[in-house]
């Protein structure tokens, strides 16, 4: 971790401070990477809801660090990375911050390294879908293509993360709004990271 990322880190104190967003509905992306994880277990409705919530909010966290620390810059995968870890940072518990940039980063890499030709999905081996990255970005906001493929390389890494604590918190093992809740609560860095989400009531 840089000591530049480190010194320019100031947390917004609720979700009203993050920047609007368009509203995009990843549930598709949801039940495919669920269909991995955990492909005999139940995802309710209210789950995908939630978690559609909780990657909106995780997307204006990340837009919130990219406008402090590069302000109107073209967003591209090396300053959307950095945002990233800022958004995801803290002091004590940092495996949101290293795992999610890690997964980002491993699907640029797989994007570039493919023809150009092949679906970007299977491109960038995320189940995440880079389109519905690349429409929750405001109408002005530059990005470029190596921006979405790293973030839906980060929403698949953290949806996955939500799912696997929902199911291993409910005792019939099934991914509900309450069970994802309690899972995040049980998680340490989920916590601290989605607590202003949590305790805002939005």
């Amino acid at each position: 971790m840089t000591e530049d990322v480190r010194l320019s880190r100031h947390s917004p104190s609720s979700p009203m401070q993050l920047p609007d967003t368009p509203h995009v509905d990843v549930t598709e992306s949801i039940m495919r990477v669920m269909s991995l994880v955990y492909p005999d277990s139940l995802l309710t409705d209210d789950a995908v809801a939630l978690i559609n919530d909780l990657l909106r909010y995780t997307f204006r966290c990340i837009m919130y660090y990219a406008h402090l620390k590069f302000e109107n810059s073209c967003l591209r995968k090396a300053n959307t990375c950095v945002a990233t870890r800022m958004a995801f940072m803290n002091d004590v518990f940092e495996d949101l911050e290293r795992d999610a940039s890690t997964n980002g980063s491993l699907a640029v890499t797989r994007y570039f390294a493919c023809s150009s030709d092949v679906y970007e999905q299977r491109a960038a081996g995320v189940e995440f879908s880079i389109s519905s990255v690349a429409e929750m970005f405001a109408k002005d906001q530059e990005k470029t293509k190596d921006a979405c493929v790293f973030l839906a390389g980060v929403f698949e890494y953290l949806t996955t993360r939500l799912l696997e604590n929902a199911v291993k918190s409910s005792e019939k093992r099934e991914a509900t709004a309450v069970s994802v809740t309690c899972g995040i609560l049980q998680n340490y860095g989920m916590a601290v990271f989605f607590e202003p989400y949590v305790f805002s009531g939005r």
